[in-house]
Formats: structure tokens, sequence, C-alpha cells
């Protein structure tokens, strides 16, 4: 799991060759409207869309944390998307190299 400012991702691997997915958890307590909601998940979507061809096969589902504006009703859109792009640029340096149900040379050094 991986921790931001505004996010935590949580990542789970799949079967090589079965691609990236997304999934968004935006809970009603943090941003009250609707439309808040809405764009939150947006602007994660497009940043995931975008660098999808780079990801690698996992899962990555992306958690609010925090309010992501000075109110519950408000969205702060340039803190989002620096805030996804940064978590998914994180997502690939940890992930690269990896082969998705199979434990890479470092993590079995560790165990």
């Amino acid at each position: 799991m991986l921790r931001g400012r505004c996010f935590s991702v949580h990542l789970l691997p799949r079967q090589a060759g079965t691609g990236a997915r997304l999934g968004l958890v935006v809970p009603k307590k943090l941003l009250r409207t609707a439309v808040a909601r809405n764009l939150t998940k947006r602007l994660v979507r497009e940043t995931f869309r975008r660098n999808r061809n780079e990801l690698p096969d996992f899962d990555f589902v992306f958690r609010l944390t925090v309010r992501a504006g000075p109110s519950s009703r408000r969205v702060d859109r340039p803190v989002l998307r620096a805030e996804v792009s940064q978590l998914v640029a994180r997502c690939v340096a940890l992930t690269d190299g990896r082969t998705p149900g199979k434990a890479s040379a470092h993590d079995q050094a560790g165990q």
C-alpha cells in the first residue's frame, strides 16, 4: 500500500497479460456533494488512463483518505492531479520488473 496526502493506493497482482484495473473509493463522508465525488473520480480515471500502458498487471484501488480541498464541497483540481500522477509513478517504480504472481529476488531474500 502506498500513501499520499489525499489518497492511499492498494495494489494486488493479477495474471500476466490481463492489464491493469482501477478501483475507486470516494466516501461521502469526505466529499459531501456528488459533483465533488464524481469530479475526483474523473480526475483519477483520466490520470490512470493516460498511464495505463506503463502500468503492470495489477489491480490499483485508490481510496480518498482526507478531504481533497478547502471544504467538503470543493475539490482542488491541481492538487489532486499532481498527487494521482505522483502515486501512479510510485506504483510503476514499486512494481517495476515484477511479474504478477511470482515473488521477485528482493522479495525472496526478505523471507
